[in-house]
């Protein structure tokens, strides 16, 4: 379920790219978010209403972090490419690691450690590619570079937070949060939505940002969040920015230029270093004794009947 979730995710950053070249990029994370928060929020609506004080202070802070992650990324977006969003975001599991065995008490694993400070390093390169082209800084890559840290900070956070509350009631307070209060920016500052300009491929990259890369994946991701380690989680991950890199180049065209693909290789080598037995990690989460159409079937089951 975490495969299919981190591979449905991959397309958001192409569905992002091409929502924010024709509407307003606050405008896209307020409709995504408040349509999203309340889908999920009415999947459990027998279950929302039970949560502490400390969960509610989880859910409020997870709100912060979702709606600073939201400004930087789909904003960022808009100055550089769907490629490049592809190859920083693959810092993030590597950012998750550092955060989860700091501040998270996981296990410390040194080859994981330097793997994961080499990635980083790869990265820098890549926002760095000024300075081997005697070019201007891309501030779309730094607002991306930042973005992708800040993901990886509320990633784990969020696993922090089951220990207070639900998958279910952070994921959609904390979408409904974020949307309601970037709307009461929108409509106290009067910022201009654009909407007239959306077309359809828009309106399907909206769909995409709401359903499937929103509704579904975010569900399925964070159900199996709680169950795995972040040394299990972030090798997965993966798939998201490995799915976003090849829509870019195959879908969009795009592509890279030779600093970038010197960043790329320093990331993919410190990502290989790091996670070198990714296969053990599907092999725990195997459950032979089911068929993959039950598993399926008994996912929707468990989120139209919510315990």
């Amino acid at each position: 379920m975490h495969i299919i979730a981190s591979i449905l995710l991959g397309g958001n950053a192409i569905a992002i790219k091409v929502v924010t070249n024709q509407i307003d990029p606050v405008t896209v994370i307020a409709i995504r978010y408040l349509i999203v928060g309340s889908i999920i929020a009415f999947i459990y609506r027998k279950n929302i209403g039970n949560l502490s004080v400390q969960g509610l202070r989880s859910v409020l802070i997870s709100s912060v972090l979702v709606i600073i992650f939201a400004l930087t990324y789909y904003i960022g977006i808009q100055y550089t490419t769907a490629l490049k969003a592809g190859l920083i975001l693959l810092i993030t599991p590597l950012v998750l690691y550092i955060i989860a065995i700091t501040f998270l008490k996981e296990k410390f694993i040194m080859k994981v450690l330097i793997g994961s400070l080499i990635g980083l390093a790869g990265s820098l390169i890549n926002i760095g590619s000024p300075i081997f082209t005697a070019g201007s800084f891309n501030k779309g890559d730094i607002m991306l570079f930042a973005g992708s840290c800040i993901l990886a900070a509320h990633m784990a956070f969020t696993k922090y937070s089951f220990k207070y509350c639900s998958f279910y009631q952070i994921l959609s307070l904390r979408q409904i949060i974020a949307g309601v209060s970037i709307t009461l920016y929108i409509l106290a500052s009067g910022s201009q939505t654009n909407l007239d300009n959306l077309t359809l491929t828009g309106v399907l990259a909206l769909i995409h940002l709401i359903f499937i890369g929103g509704v579904l994946g975010l569900l399925m991701f964070y159900s199996s969040l709680r169950k795995l380690r972040v040394e299990d989680t972030a090798p997965i991950y993966y798939l998201v920015p490995l799915t976003t890199i090849i829509i870019a180049a195959v879908g969009l065209g795009e592509s890279l230029s030779y600093s970038d693909y010197i960043g790329a290789t320093i990331i993919l080598f410190g990502v290989a270093l790091a996670h070198p037995h990714h296969h053990h990690v599907l092999h725990r989460m195997h459950v032979p004794e089911q068929s993959r159409l039950q598993k399926i079937v008994g996912f929707f089951k468990n989120y139209l009947h919510a315990k």
